[in-house]
């Protein structure tokens, strides 16, 4: 599912960037592909959405948000 799509707190695995550039920035803050993380909202308005790790919190916009393939993680 893309990450616009996914359900908020609940443990994420990015399976999947779509587009090379962004995913060389979101490598480059510790979100590559199978890392796991957080959606923890989005801003009102179709906003950007918070997205979060172990040691990073980022802001994305939506058009990149919606580049991004996520996989919910079971509890654990």
């Amino acid at each position: 599912m893309k990450l616009t799509q996914a359900p908020y707190s609940k443990r994420l695995l990015v399976t999947q960037i779509s587009d090379a550039t962004l995913e060389i920035k979101l490598l480059e803050l510790g979100f590559g592909i199978n890392s796991e993380c957080n959606l923890l909202r989005q801003a009102p308005f179709n906003g950007p959405y918070t997205l979060n790790n172990e040691k990073t919190q980022i802001i994305l916009r939506s058009e990149d948000a919606n580049r991004i393939e996520v996989s919910i993680l079971p509890r654990g």
